[in-house]
């Protein structure tokens, strides 16, 4: 299941805690490792053995960025949409 950004709680994939079903590493998504990105997002590996733990989602709700998004969040969506 992917990971996203939760604007209410504030907090990023890097503070979640993963663990890797094949080598049993334990850690949060910051100690984690990139890995294939797209415009949507990005695989997140474990750093010892590079095994796939999850999908880090970049896209986020409209109605979650504007009730909980900073200014920040809303100008930086706004302007990377061209719909």
């Amino acid at each position: 299941m992917a990971q996203y950004y939760d604007y209410r709680e504030k907090k990023s994939y890097k503070e979640l805690d993963f663990r890797c079903v094949q080598c049993d590493w334990r850690g949060s998504g910051e100690q984690a490792t990139d890995g294939e990105d797209t415009p949507d997002g990005f695989s997140l590996h474990c750093p010892k053995c590079n095994h796939y733990l999850d999908w880090i989602d970049f896209r986020v709700s409209f109605e979650d960025l504007v009730v909980f998004g900073s200014v920040e969040d809303r100008v930086f969506d706004f302007a990377g949409h061209s719909d």
